[in-house]
């Protein structure tokens, strides 16, 4: 499988095609929780911002996107929390805080960091309510 290549461009691309085309089953989790745990950084860098906005809601995947939040990558860690962020997660205001600041420089009209910066004002609206 292709997932399994030692190419790790081909591993992205099988990572990116089966979060695009996943179809609930359980083989299709476990295969991109092993590209999430990826060895290479670059692998479970493309494929956590393929996987962020992908349809898989299993905790596997969740659990996966956690341990992506101690990552030296600002991007891959902003992928990891703006997916439990989309996943309704109960650690979603950890994950963005383990992000570090969301004003960065280049990132001003990102719509993740825009998806962060509304959940945290959600989030004080109800604390404050």
């Amino acid at each position: 499988m292709l997932a399994g290549d030692e190419d790790g461009a081909v591993r992205i691309e099988a990572g990116r095609a089966l979060s695009a085309a996943h179809d609930g089953s359980s083989d299709f989790g476990d295969v991109l929780v092993g590209l999430l745990r990826d060895p290479v950084a670059g692998v479970r860098a493309c494929v956590a911002e393929a996987v962020a906005d992908g349809p898989d809601r299993s905790t596997a995947v969740a659990d996966a996107l956690v341990s992506l939040l101690d990552e030296d990558d600002f991007g891959t860690r902003l992928d990891a929390a703006y997916g439990l962020l989309r996943r309704d997660h109960p650690h979603t205001g950890e994950a963005i805080d383990r992000v570090g600041p969301l004003n960065r420089p280049g990132f001003e009209h990102d719509h993740r960091i825009s998806a962060c910066w509304t959940w945290k004002w959600e989030a004080a609206q109800q604390r404050s309510a």
